[in-house]
């Protein structure tokens, strides 16, 4: 498999097999295989959200909608949170505090509300 410069692609390269000659998109099995945002966009969405950006603020650097904007941010949370749980990481021990906070702020449109059917739980370990 060589990566190769194509001019119909959106990306502007794809795989191409060396025997068979069969074309495959670089974004074939991963992260980025069914958005329709350059990888660029994409790149760009993910440094913000690495960087804490605003969702908002990320949307207007990006050029992209608050929706897509907000969309990548949930998936890009959705997959830190499954590596983080993956971990095997402790909290606390002999002599060590932990101080655990559970709840869920979620704003629609107009509206702020707590939700009682799901929770985030934040620990912070205290020396």
């Amino acid at each position: 498999m060589n990566i190769q410069e194509f001019s119909r692609s959106p990306d502007g390269f794809v795989f191409r097999c060396t025997h068979c000659k069969k074309r495959m998109s670089i974004r074939s099995g991963t992260f980025f295989e069914k958005s329709r945002l350059p990888l660029t966009t994409l790149m760009e969405l993910m440094f913000y959200f690495v960087m804490e950006e605003p969702v908002t603020r990320a949307a207007a650097m990006a050029n992209v909608s608050r929706k897509s904007s907000i969309q990548w941010y949930t998936y890009c949370r959705d997959v830190c949170s499954s590596v983080m749980c993956s971990l095997p990481t402790q909290l606390g021990g002999v002599g060590s505090t932990v101080e655990v906070d559970e709840s869920v702020a979620v704003k629609n449109e107009d509206t702020f509300s707590m939700r009682q059917d799901e929770a985030t739980v934040t620990a912070a370990e205290t020396p």
